[in-house]
């Protein structure tokens, strides 16, 4: 027997011996704060529970008290989808579109150390390249708050055809040559170069960049024509 429920009157604890159907369930409150006349205070569950509209959970937990599964739909852009604050701003979702499960995020990582810092962002971007300042690089601060350049990683796939150097360093724009992460790198040969092993004379690591702030790539010298390949940045935030 199947039972329809478009507003249960259940108050205390309430059973049902019956499949039940539910159009909106509310939890832990009168219902009447989100627009409904009725609610759930408990609700103890020994089988399934199908969901197929909104199930608002009011302040608490949600809790298993045992091994349990959630099963999401498969061949789904949306499968799972979470969302915060009043606007349901999404942040994460499971997308079973692709014959697997894959999780995509709307904000950065942020991990955290043992300690409670802040772990270092990493951030990637491509290489090109030109003769201007900023024509290698040029990537404003991510973060939009102060931080400090913790590693700079240069993975050239293409080398310049003829003899180059490149600068990369924190600079007030996009278009500004800097070499205070790594002076003088080589574009004519490819290869994975960093600003701790490779920093040259005037490059270096843990520098500053404020929330306005570009870390720009320039050839320096010579002619970086052709010259290809991924910048990937670690950034750590600076403490207030």
């Amino acid at each position: 027997m199947t039972t329809n429920l478009d507003n249960p009157q259940v108050s205390g604890v309430g059973t049902l011996a019956t499949t039940a159907y539910f159009d909106r369930m509310f939890i832990g409150q009168a219902a009447a704060s989100f627009g409904h006349s009725t609610g759930i205070n408990d609700l103890g569950v020994a089988g399934d529970i199908e969901c197929d509209g909104v199930l608002y959970c009011d302040g608490n937990d949600l809790r298993f008290a045992a091994a349990a599964d959630i099963r999401i739909a498969d061949n789904d852009a949306t499968a799972l989808v979470f969302e915060y604050g009043a606007g349901e701003t999404e942040f994460m979702r499971l997308d079973t579109t692709t014959g697997d499960v894959a999780l995509e995020l709307s904000v950065p990582i942020r991990p955290r150390s043992d300690d409670g810092a802040m772990a270092p962002e990493w951030y990637h971007y491509d290489l090109a390249d030109g003769a201007a300042a900023g024509a290698v690089l040029s990537q404003l601060n991510p973060l939009g708050v102060d931080a400090y350049v913790l590693d700079l990683l240069i993975i050239i796939t293409a080398p310049s055809t003829l003899a180059s150097t490149q600068d990369f360093g924190v600079a007030a724009d996009g278009s500004t040559l800097s070499d205070t992460l790594i002076d003088g790198l080589s574009g004519a040969a490819a290869g994975r170069f960093n600003n701790i092993h490779d920093e040259g004379t005037n490059g270096g690591y843990g520098v500053l960049i404020t929330s306005t702030q570009y870390i720009t790539g320039s050839q320096a010298s010579g002619d970086n024509t052709d010259l290809a390949g991924k910048a990937y940045v670690a950034l750590i935030r600076k403490e207030s």
